[in-house]
C-alpha cells in the first residue's frame, strides 16, 4: 500500500470520528447517546440491528449508517419491541462521510418513550453499515434521556400543580394559552419537547393525555389534584381534571 492510499484511509478514519462526536448528537444538551454502537471498521451490509433497553428513554433522535444510492434520499424501517411491531418510520439522508459521500447518516426524529425491553430495527433495505466489531449488528444510535431523568434535563424546574379554566377543546382562557395537543402517549419529555420546539417558557401536562403551552402561567392558582399517571409513561404524573403540572423549560 502506498503512502497516498494510507493517507486517503487514515483521513476516512479521522472523518468517521469527528462525524460521530459532533453530528451524532441531538442539538441541546438536553440530550445524551442512549445507544451507540458504531466502529471505524469496514462495512459490511445489513438491514437489521438488534439493542436492548433496561429502562425507559425518551428517545428524540434514531439514526443508523447507511450507503446511499446516487439520489436515494429516504428509506422505510419497522422497528419492534419485544417482538410486536412499535414503530413504523422513514430515515432521512443526514450527514455523510467527507471522504466516501455514499456513507451517510439516516435519521428520524420519533420524539417518543420507549418502553424498556428488547428491540430489533428492520431497515427497507439491506444496506445498513455492520461489521464483527459490532458482532454482525447493524450501526445504530439513540440520543434522548431516561425517563427517570427528567429533573436533571438542562434547565427544566417542576413548579407545581396549577389550576386551569377556559375552553375545554382549545386554549382560549387557558392558563398555558400558547398552543395544545392531546397524545394517547403522552408524556413529561413529549410535552417539554414540544412546547421548546415552538419558543415557550412554560410546558403543562393535564389530564394524562393533554401538554399546554405558554409563556405565562398561574393566573387561576394552586391546585391539589394533580394525581393523573401519563398516558405514555405510568411512572410519570401528567396532571389532573382541570389541573396542569407545570414546568419551565428555559
Amino acid at each position: 500500500m502506498n503512502k497516498r492510499s494510507c493517507l486517503k484511509i487514515l483521513l476516512c478514519v479521522i472523518s468517521f470520528i469527528v462525524f460521530g462526536l459532533n453530528n451524532s448528537f441531538a442539538s441541546t444538551s438536553a440530550y445524551k447517546r442512549i445507544f451507540f454502537n458504531w466502529n471505524i471498521y469496514a462495512c459490511s451490509f445489513t438491514n437489521t440491528s438488534h439493542f436492548t433497553l433496561s429502562k425507559p428513554a425518551y428517545i428524540h433522535k434514531l439514526a443508523i449508517w447507511y450507503k446511499w444510492s446516487p439520489g436515494e434520499k429516504t428509506v422505510s424501517y419497522v422497528l419492534y419491541h419485544n417482538n410486536r411491531v412499535f414503530l413504523r418510520g422513514v430515515f432521512r439522508k443526514g450527514g455523510c462521510d467527507r471522504y466516501q459521500r455514499m456513507w451517510c447518516s439516516g435519521e428520524d426524529f420519533p420524539d417518543k418513550v420507549f418502553p424498556k425491553g428488547n428491540y430489533v430495527l428492520k431497515v427497507g433495505r439491506a444496506k445498513q453499515c455492520q461489521n464483527s466489531r459490532s458482532n454482525h449488528n447493524g450501526f445504530v444510535e439513540l440520543v434522548g434521556y431516561w425517563t427517570d431523568e427528567v429533573s436533571k434535563i438542562s434547565k427544566v424546574v417542576y413548579l407545581g400543580c396549577y389550576k386551569d379554566k377556559g375552553d375545554p377543546y382549545g386554549t382560549r382562557g387557558r392558563d398555558l394559552s400558547g398552543y395544545m395537543f392531546t397524545s394517547s402517549r403522552m408524556t413529561v419529555e413529549f410535552c417539554i419537547s414540544e412546547c421548546r420546539r415552538r419558543g415557550f417558557s412554560f410546558a403543562g401536562v393535564q389530564y394524562s393525555t393533554q401538554c399546554f403551552c405558554g409563556n405565562s402561567y398561574g393566573k387561576f392558582g394552586r391546585a391539589n389534584n394533580c394525581n393523573m399517571k401519563c398516558s405514555g409513561n405510568k411512572n410519570q404524573i401528567c396532571g389532573g381534571f382541570w389541573a396542569n403540572s407545570i414546568y419551565r423549560i428555559k
